[in-house]
């Protein structure tokens, strides 16, 4: 199994993802889906430089690059974490056929009217709502936890009805 750990987390490469998540999952590598990074060669580096801090290296993809290097099989021989910006980047990925079978949502800011709290730190928008329940018909476990093994994780239905959608 090559993806150990899917996340969608607006902040990408932090603290929380480099001190905590990175050594809790023994994570070697992080698969960072973000198109508009991945045109951006100094955000890249800001994350290649954070990631190589927390001790794992992260490779930063486009959907489209995702999914084709996941067609080859290139991501069989690492501990990747899947680390996502959005709820719609991880929807993309999967129905571009990048099968991942768990998806965390950790923290989502709320950058538009449309979000509602769905959990904790998270918003998300009615957009938003559809597509994790696409995602979860598509059976990945998807569910709100901002960090394994600190707390509970919430199912995205409960989430939802949180958020009103």
């Amino acid at each position: 199994m090559s993806f150990i750990y899917a996340r969608v987390d607006s902040r990408l490469v932090h603290g929380q993802v480099g001190a905590k998540l990175v050594r809790y999952l023994n994570i070697s590598r992080i698969a960072l889906v973000d198109d508009a990074v991945a045109k951006d060669e100094f955000m890249k580096q800001i994350y290649t430089f954070s990631a190589k801090a927390c001790g794992a290296v992260v490779e930063i993809y486009s959907v489209d690059e995702i999914a084709e290097r996941y067609k080859q099989g290139k991501f069989e021989n690492a501990r990747y974490m899947l680390l996502f910006g959005s709820i719609d980047t991880a929807y993309r990925t999967l129905m571009a056929g990048v099968d991942y079978k768990d998806l965390a949502i950790g923290s989502i800011k709320c950058d538009s009217p449309d979000q509602k709290l769905a959990y904790k730190l998270v918003y998300i928008s009615s957009d938003d709502a559809r597509k994790l329940r696409e995602i979860s018909a598509k059976e990945v476990n998807a569910y709100f936890q901002l960090m394994p093994g600190e707390d509970k994780p919430v199912s995205v239905e409960e989430g939802i009805k949180t958020a009103g959608f």
